[in-house]
């Protein structure tokens, strides 16, 4: 018999937190799931970890493969899914006991392409993201106007890009024929979103805090920034095309995506010229001229600088950038990279540490959870 539900968790190197999620999984308050565990060619004791629970519990099957990728990983486990629902849980996160039975009971209730929650997000503090404050059903008029625009980057999501603290229907994924991009490093579950909700007649949000998120182990792998030359031109290609596809290429949001890619350049101006990107300053201004040589990045610059309202110290360096004059753009990177980007670092420890502190005295921090 087929369960209700599949969960696809992938790993690697997590044996620091994986018996909290494969517990956190196997307690559910349903029982009818299948939990898959793909493990990733991970160099650890994970798949060690993942077959003891496998012999202790039929539910539980686990999958071993080279190291690929987490996009590979959870494909594996779509591939032998066989639940009427699809959930994914990553390795060093953890999840409440009524996850999966709310999210399945609001999908068939209210006949739902897909179930979303809201989530907690650990690093120094636990901080709570909901969806919506009370239930909510988008209708297929409504997921278009409220939901697909916000999967361009860096705009407003009411339904954020992750998918775990989703359920999808296994129709819906089928449909889509939706796979996760094994060729992105960054946002995978950005471009797996792309593919399956344009698909989705109705979705259900719902405002349970059911999901936790591990941030402090998730820390962004920014590698040689050669490495996000491609990043950049994917980006703005997969954003474009994504607009175009589902018809929500209109001038202001055209504008809006180059303007993200004029802005992405501008940070990493700061960044390539940083400590902690490059110990040797020199290094970074090598980068900002690489950048230079990339035609799709000086298209968006230029569309972006004519349409788009910058202040004037970026809309200069903008101007430098597209006219080679790197010495202000070193500068400016040597500025942001080595004293502003650490002076708000600082700043923002000390408040987040300050509040902390205020909510202890007061009694106000807590980890326990309503749902």
């Amino acid at each position: 018999m087929k369960p209700k539900i599949s969960i696809i968790v992938p790993v690697y190197k997590a044996e620091k937190y994986l018996n909290r999620c494969i517990s956190s999984i196997l307690n559910q308050t349903m029982s009818d799931f299948e939990l898959i565990i793909v493990n990733d060619g991970s160099p650890d004791n994970s798949l060690t970890i993942a077959e003891s629970y496998a012999k202790e519990d039929d539910r539980v099957i686990v999958l071993s493969d080279i190291n690929r990728g987490v996009s590979a990983a959870r494909n594996a486990g779509l591939k032998i899914a066989s639940g009427k629902y699809i959930g994914f849980v990553d390795a060093d996160d953890w999840i409440y006991p009524e996850m999966y039975e709310q999210l399945s009971f609001y999908l068939e209730k209210y006949n739902a392409d897909s179930a979303v929650c809201g989530y907690y997000r650990e690093s120094v503090k636990r901080v709570p993201y909901r969806v919506t404050n009370k239930c909510k059903v988008l209708s297929e008029a409504e997921i278009h106007q409220q939901v697909l625009p916000g999967f361009v980057h860096g705009l407003p999501n009411v339904v954020k890009s992750s998918v775990c603290n989703k359920l999808y229907s296994a129709e819906l994924l089928k449909k889509s024929g939706a796979l996760f991009p094994i060729d992105l490093k960054l946002a995978e579950d950005l471009e797996f979103n792309r593919k399956v909700l344009p698909q989705a007649k109705r979705i259900v949000l719902l405002p349970h805090l059911l999901y936790n998120y591990n941030a402090l182990n998730k820390s962004a792998t920014r590698s040689a920034i050669k490495d996000y030359h491609t990043v950049y031109l994917e980006k703005r290609a997969r954003s474009i095309q994504y607009l175009r596809e589902n018809n929500l290429d209109s001038d202001d949001m055209l504008i809006r995506v180059h303007a993200l890619v004029a802005e992405d350049v501008l940070s990493d101006f700061g960044y390539c010229c940083s400590p902690q990107c490059n110990k040797n300053p020199l290094k970074g201004f090598e980068s900002i001229v690489r950048l230079r040589d990339i035609p799709e990045l000086v298209e968006s610059i230029s569309y972006a600088k004519s349409k788009y309202k910058f202040s004037r110290v970026r809309r200069f360096i903008l101007n430098c950038f597209l006219r080679r004059r790197f010495l202000p753009i070193f500068l400016y990177g040597l500025t942001f990279g080595w004293l502003i980007m650490p002076l708000k670092m600082t700043v923002k420890s000390a408040f987040t540490l300050l509040k902390l502190g205020k909510e202890k005295l007061t009694g106000k921090h807590t980890s326990k959870v309503n749902i």
